[in-house]
């Protein structure tokens, strides 16, 4: 049971209530009890002295104000400003607790300065390396010949492809002006690095020499009425600029209008005719590089497929009646399956002009044969020439003769080869004694340059 007793202060003061108890007051021990704001509580037990301050009936607070109580005052402290470590750590009771400052290496020192009530801090100025106090950092000095221990020949050298990879950049690019690592690889296998850093395709234009051509013979293929097949080769062509490579052989249809590709068509244009020669091209597109074969007449070859620009004659075809002639072909010399008699006449002394079945502007090879049929005994001779030569008599003296025979019965021949014309022509000419003398002309085939000399 609490007793209230009231005492002065001091001389000049009221008297404050002041309660003696054996325990502490509570939150209960209020106004409604007769407590104030001031009333002073003295537990005669525990000798502790609570004031109160707030006497709010069910609420009231008491604070222990005994010596050494752990609430202390109200009152406590903080670290201020932006950056830096606070050296407050806290309040326990009356007792404001703060952090000792402690160096963190020999190259610091904190010191108690009683006397002037400071703490000093103080660097070491021997342990700290700076530019403009350590000798050691002149030309002559410790890091320099540290940075020699890892370059070639020192003791500690750094290779490259001991260091982390390089970030994927342009950094480290050899340029005109400077050295350098080789830059990134772009890839592929058709460029070249060039002197200038740059990589590029290299140029094949008129690698060929002109006129070149290898390989791309002819034949009948399975339909040998209307396709061609042409072996695999190379050319340049016809403007000696563009290099042309057929990869695989393909075969075309002569009796169809062009399409790319092997068994396709392979005219360019118009319908195919009868007794009609018929150059066979190889072409190409330089923007795709695609190689193909067309067939055309001579007065068409200038039109080429859409993006076709490039061409270069690899041989001829004749087309007969509703079929091509079977052939053979090895290198520039073609030979017909079925040799053709092309000339079946009664020589005269004049100067008359025979067709062959040999491709236009080609060497023609023929036989011939003459048989004379007059029992005079006199000469009887041929002779056959090309028309760019001047047309002239022969006779038994000028030695301008191909073939001759004897008298009645007697048999005269020869194996014989001649440039034909662009119309596939040549001359023949003889010379006779009273009588006539019969000839023929059998062409088997025709040797073609395809273009090696004159690009035609």
């Amino acid at each position: 049971m609490a007793t209230t007793k009231f005492g002065a202060i001091n001389s000049n003061s009221q008297d404050v209530p002041r309660v003696e108890a054996a325990v502490n007051p509570t939150a209960t021990d209020d106004s409604g009890d007769g407590y104030s704001i001031g009333t002073i509580w003295v537990n005669t037990t525990a000798d502790t002295v609570w004031f109160c301050v707030d006497a709010s009936v069910g609420a009231a607070v008491w604070k222990d104000i005994s010596a050494g109580a752990g609430g202390g005052e109200a009152n406590t402290a903080s670290n201020v400003g932006v950056g830096g470590v606070g050296i407050f750590k806290q309040k326990t009771g009356v007792d404001l607790e703060f952090k000792n400052v402690n160096a963190g290496s020999s190259k610091i020192t904190v010191a108690n300065d009683a006397g002037n009530n400071e703490v000093d801090i103080d660097a070491d100025a021997n342990a700290i390396v700076a530019a403009s106090t350590d000798s050691r950092l002149s030309d002559a000095r410790t890091p320099t010949a540290h940075a020699t221990s890892h370059q070639a020949g020192g003791s500690d050298t750094i290779k490259l492809d001991d260091l982390a990879a390089p970030d994927d950049n342009t950094d480290l690019n050899a340029s005109a002006s400077a050295h350098g690592l080789m830059q990134k690889y772009p890839g592929g296998t058709s460029t070249f690095l060039r002197a200038d850093g740059a990589f590029a395709a290299p140029s094949v234009a008129a690698t060929f020499p002109q006129g070149h051509i290898y390989d791309l013979t002819m034949s009948n293929a399975a339909d040998a009425a209307n396709d061609i097949t042409v072996a695999v080769g190379e050319c340049v062509d016809d403007g000696g600029t563009e290099n042309m490579v057929l990869a695989s052989a393909i075969t075309k249809q002569i009796d169809a209008a062009w399409a790319v590709g092997t068994n396709q068509g392979g005219m360019n244009t118009g319908a195919v005719a009868n007794d009609t020669w018929y150059e066979v091209h190889l072409i190409k597109r330089t923007d795709t590089g695609v190689v193909d074969v067309m067939f055309t007449t001579t007065a068409n070859r200038s039109t080429l497929p859409t993006n076709y620009t490039k061409k270069r004659r690899i041989g001829w075809v004749r087309r007969a009646t509703a079929t091509n002639l079977a052939f053979t072909q090895v290198g520039s010399y073609i030979t017909l399956t079925t040799p053709q008699n092309d000339v079946s006449a009664t020589a005269t002394a004049s100067a008359t002009t025979r067709t062959l079945t040999a491709a236009p502007s080609t060497i023609a090879r023929f036989r011939a044969s003459c048989l004379g049929n007059t029992a005079v005994n006199a000469a009887n001779a041929i002779v056959f020439s090309e028309l760019v030569e001047t047309d002239t008599a022969p006779t038994t003296t000028n030695g301008f003769n191909s073939i001759g025979s004897g008298d009645f019965a007697i048999q005269g021949a020869g194996h014989i080869e001649l440039r034909v014309n662009s119309s596939s022509q040549i001359r023949d000419r003889a010379i006779t004694a009273t009588g006539s003398m019969a000839y023929d002309i059998s062409t088997f085939g025709w040797i073609d340059d395809r273009g090696r000399e004159s690009g035609a």
